[in-house]
């Protein structure tokens, strides 16, 4: 799931145009998919 979530991103901004993956986008994108594998309720 972290995988589609990662890949569904990227795809998703690059193939609809959107602005290019910066710093501050890709630190959020990490910082969601970390908390999104450490959360207790799987």
């Amino acid at each position: 799931m972290l995988t589609d979530l990662a890949y569904g991103f990227l795809w998703y901004r690059l193939l609809l145009g959107h602005a290019p993956l910066d710093a501050a986008t890709a630190h959020a994108l990490a910082d969601h998919l970390l908390a999104a594998s450490t959360s207790a309720d799987r």
